[in-house]
């Protein structure tokens, strides 16, 4: 799958210094594995906003880094420089769009305190956008930690409908209040059902029940850290 700017698979692969262009083509992990490489190297420039500390775990704070994946041109700008209205067809903008749609994740991006003054470009040339603003600070209370770094023996509780017997919203459903501790027990998985489109994982956890010990999986959109 090679689109007509040249982007290689499924991540779009455009600059392929340093990478095998025959396993980007056909080898799906090793193109999924260079476009994270771009991401992270991404969140590791010096040239781009930061928002508060940059903390990796919180969604927000990618927001840039997702900007540069798709480039850091005119069309990418949060703003419309000419009307300051937000630009909702910008890349990034849509990445975190489709985060919502698919996986319930209501990262607060319209939260990040921007301005269209912060950001100055020509849109009738191809050079990048100027950033005259390299730090945003955010309420605290409206960042989005992920929810998919949750170690082994952590204790959580659960906002869902209840335990599946299985990875998936087909498993059998075993009701839990919102107030029940379970503990993940092993490394979370990937949804068994694979027209599943769900970006979630599935925790393993166990839990106490009625004096017996249930074991089943949450999805981690619902889990919170108890």
């Amino acid at each position: 799958m090679i689109s007509d700017d040249g982007g290689i698979g499924l991540m779009q692969i455009t600059n392929t210094a340093g990478y095998d262009v025959d396993k980007l083509k056909y080898d799906l992990p090793y193109n999924i594995k260079a476009g994270i490489e771009f991401l992270v190297n991404n969140f590791k420039r010096g040239d781009l906003p930061k928002i508060n500390d940059h903390d990796p775990a919180n969604l927000e704070s990618w927001y840039f880094a997702i900007m540069a994946y798709n480039g850091t041109v005119p069309a990418n700008s949060p703003f419309y420089q000419e009307t300051g209205e937000i630009n909702y067809n910008a890349y990034q903008e849509k990445v975190y769009k489709k985060l919502s749609e698919f996986g319930a994740v209501n990262a607060h991006i319209r939260s990040i305190p921007m301005k269209s003054t912060d950001f100055e470009y020509d849109r009738e040339s191809s050079d990048p956008i100027e950033f005259l603003k390299n730090s945003y600070v955010m309420d605290e209370a409206l960042l989005t930690p992920t929810k998919q770094l949750f170690e082994v023996g952590e204790t959580v509780t659960y906002e869902g409908s209840g335990i599946r017997s299985i990875p998936s919203t087909q498993g059998t459903l075993i009701p839990v209040a919102s107030s029940d501790s379970m503990e993940i027990i092993s490394a979370p998985v990937y949804d068994v059902n694979e027209d599943s489109r769900n970006q979630f994982v599935w925790y393993p956890v166990e839990m106490s029940k009625n004096g017996k010990v249930v074991k089943g999986y949450i999805a981690s959109q619902y889990a919170v850290k108890k």
